[in-house]
């Protein structure tokens, strides 16, 4: 019976809590990739503009 309970919880605690921090993570590994990928493209740039 108590199991029954515990799984009856998390059953509606998952989706309360755990899609909005699964969402956080997901934004932040995209913002995070698209920093990545901006400061790689300003850094090949900047290399290729300067005299060798």
């Amino acid at each position: 019976m108590t199991l029954l309970a515990h799984s009856g919880n998390l059953l509606v605690d998952l989706p309360l809590y755990g899609i909005p921090i699964l969402a956080v993570i997901l934004a932040l590994a995209v913002s995070t990739a698209r920093f990545r990928r901006s400061r790689a493209r300003t850094q090949t740039r900047g290399r290729r503009r300067r005299p060798g």
